[in-house]
């Protein structure tokens, strides 16, 4: 919040054209301010998240550069505060991942649901006891910004075969024992173990 002073100052005809300035009449920051609706990006911000300014709807969409990540962050962070179950924006490729995590035990069910959009995942977490979770860790491998490719013959093991690693190939995505199987290679998306 600005300075009483500096706010009322602001209010007054300058004596020079050249030395008027702006400031948000809500909060008094000169920085920020936005002509069109008379006040500075913040005060912007959280009035058209209230829905409060005509015209700009209320809620902001998040944009998401890289989805499998988001994905399994949801899926880390409902672990480690004890959810029952998570959320997550459906896709192909996530609903593969949540295919084989499944199969490979670590989750104990997920179900797709359908709605005008993309849909959701709603995956069931498994737990083994009152404390302990059955995933003890996700690691995103191939990222956006740095992909990693390997061939069939160099394919990684996690844990020595204790954990998976989720490779996406030209026959699909599969855990990295099927794409061995296969004799294909391909991007490595993550390890769960």
């Amino acid at each position: 919040m600005a300075k009483k002073a500096l706010i009322a100052k602001a209010k007054k005809e300058p004596k020079f054209p050249t030395r008027g300035y702006n400031r948000c009449p809500l909060c008094g920051r000169p920085r920020g301010y936005l002509r069109k609706f008379d006040m500075c990006r913040i005060c912007f911000r959280k009035l058209a998240l209230e829905g409060m300014i005509p015209g700009v709807t209320g809620k902001k969409e998040i944009m998401i550069t890289d989805p499998i990540a988001d994905f399994l962050t949801i899926i880390r962070n409902g672990i480690m505060a004890g959810h029952e179950r998570v959320n997550i924006p459906a896709s192909r490729e996530k609903i593969r991942i949540t295919e084989i995590l499944k199969e490979e035990g670590y989750i104990n069910n997920f179900k797709v649901v359908k709605d005008h959009k993309q849909g959701t995942i709603k995956i069931y977490l498994k737990y083994i006891g009152p404390k302990e979770n059955a995933i003890l860790g996700l690691k995103r491998i191939s990222k956006p910004g740095r992909r990693i490719h390997v061939p069939a013959k160099e394919l990684p093991s996690v844990l020595r075969g204790m954990g998976v690693a989720i490779v996406s190939t030209n026959r699909g995505i599969l855990t990295d024992a099927a794409a061995r199987e296969a004799n294909s290679g391909g991007e490595v998306l993550c390890y769960v173990w």
